[in-house]
C-alpha cells in the first residue's frame, strides 16, 4: 500500500481513536478515584492487554 494512502486512511480514524482513548481515560480516572490505589494494579493489566492487542494487529501475531 502506498504511504500516502495509509496516512489518508489513518486520518479519517483519528477521531474514533482520539474518542475511544479519552472514553478509556475517563474510564481509569472514574476507577481510581473510586478504590484508590487498589485500583492501579487493574488499571495496568488491563491497559497493557489492551496494548498488546493492539500490537499484534498491526503486526499479525497471535501469539496473545
Amino acid at each position: 500500500m502506498a504511504s500516502w494512502f495509509g496516512r489518508r486512511v489513518a486520518r479519517k480514524f483519528s477521531p474514533m481513536f482520539k474518542a475511544m482513548y479519552a472514553t478509556m481515560g475517563d474510564l481509569n480516572k472514574a476507577f481510581y478515584e473510586k478504590f484508590g490505589d487498589e485500583a492501579l494494579p487493574v488499571i495496568t493489566k488491563v491497559s497493557g492487554e489492551g496494548g498488546s492487542e493492539v500490537g499484534e494487529s498491526y503486526t499479525g501475531n497471535d501469539a496473545g
